[in-house]
């Protein structure tokens, strides 16, 4: 642009902020962000730490969408079925904040109630983990009363997977001021051998009362990735696995240069689709770190270079590559015309790529 219409967009010394502030931002966001920051709010729901999960955004993790999202809500539906007491109730889940949810209670020792949510087969994936999660509120339990959640799948009587258990009855924090606790399980597989159907029962046994409300159940394969990895395996192999060893993995095509090949290598080994949403979260408070401390800099830089005429040791480099005010107008300054930095431009962009 330059060297066509002799017109220069950025002064030198502003050329050698952008550069300064180019070269610490890559560090700053790999390293420091999102290995360090992204992963210490990760780590809430990969550890199961529920009683935090409600004081985290749900646009701040990778995961998928919620298939269950308002499904304890839905009286008199035809993907619920009950058993015993269960009743629906407009209660106060949050401080002002009224909605419906489902109770179970029972008045004796021996007795059962419980809510079933039926989901389809074509809702859910066998070979990757889910997070389920319920606010639940239990009030006068019997000592060996507990509320859980099992998963029946195809009218089977024995349940497949119990997925949790508990005995917390109503506890008021800051954060759930109503009494209401999130309980649940990480890392939750579907049966392999599900095959029209599942059942979610929510249920309790014994004397009490449980109210729940919000049960959440979402992919979470995105946040294991980011963990554990994924294993890579050929076409061919992974016709040859029987179909209970083919759970996370990812297939391979047969040939790499090829469509499927080439979607393969940008996309296949990793769920863009699920971290978007945190990418465009975190990135507004990443960009309003460095507009900090870009401001601070300039605020700086009036008492260090002018007042106190601080040679700043470290910008010689950078002066090197940009050239200064005094230096001939040329596009490039003259260090970028001399051949041996050329060579190592060269020899350096070969080995990285």
């Amino acid at each position: 642009m330059f060297s066509l219409w002799r017109y220069r967009l950025l002064s030198r010394a502003e050329f050698l902020c952008v550069m300064y502030a180019t070269l610490i931002a890559m560090p700053l966001a790999s390293h420091g962000f999102w290995r360090q920051m992204l992963g210490t709010a990760m780590s809430i729901p990969r550890n199961s730490l529920f009683d935090k999960l409600d004081a985290l955004s749900p646009k701040l993790w990778p995961h998928g969408p919620n298939v269950l999202k308002g499904a304890l809500a839905q009286a008199g539906s035809d993907r619920i079925s009950t058993h015993g007491a269960v009743v629906w109730r407009e209660v106060e889940v949050a401080e002002g904040v009224p909605a419906r949810v489902a109770v179970l209670s029972n008045d004796a020792p021996g007795e059962l109630s419980w809510l079933r949510v039926r989901l389809h087969a074509g809702e859910l994936s066998r070979d990757i983990a889910y997070m389920l999660t319920v606010q639940a509120r239990a009030r006068n339990l019997g000592p060996l009363s507990q509320y859980y959640c099992r998963l029946y799948h195809d009218g089977a009587e024995a349940f497949a997977v119990e997925a949790f258990t508990s005995r917390l009855e109503e506890k008021k924090t800051y954060l759930h001021r109503t009494g209401f606790t999130r309980v649940g399980k990480y890392g939750l597989s579907f049966p392999a051998g599900i095959a029209e159907y599942v059942d979610l029962e929510f249920g309790l046994s014994g004397e009490g009362a449980v109210e729940l409300h919000d049960v959440q159940l979402v992919d979470v394969s995105a946040l294991e990735t980011a963990f554990l990895g994924r294993r890579s395996i050929s076409q061919d192999d992974y016709e040859q696995l029987p179909p209970q060893l083919r759970t996370g993995l990812t297939v391979r095509p047969r040939r790499l240069f090829s469509v499927d090949g080439l979607k393969f290598l940008l996309v296949g080994l990793f769920p863009f689709a699920y971290w978007l949403t945190p990418a465009l979260a975190w990135s507004g408070f990443l960009i309003l770190i460095l507009a900090a401390t870009f401001a601070i800099g300039v605020i700086m830089r009036r008492q260090w270079v002018q007042n106190e005429r601080f040679p700043l040791p470290l910008a010689q480099v950078p002066f090197a590559l940009l050239g200064d005010a005094d230096s001939d107008e040329s596009a490039l300054p003259a260090i970028f015309k001399n051949r041996f930095m050329m060579i190592g431009f060269g020899v350096s962009l070969a080995w990285c790529s």
